[in-house]
């Protein structure tokens, strides 16, 4: 698994992904992506 952070103004964005699909994808540090969230449900505690 490889964690990829997206930062985004202000905001930063995580994603668990394989290592296959960073592979795959070529991606590498500073590289430009597009990110998109689908949730139905998002939790947030303190």
């Amino acid at each position: 698994m490889a964690e990829v952070l997206v930062r985004v103004g202000q905001l930063e964005f995580v994603a668990a992904i394989t290592e296959g699909s960073v592979k795959s994808m070529g991606l590498k540090v500073n590289d430009s992506v597009t990110v998109a969230i689908k949730a139905t449900e998002v939790m947030i505690g303190k």
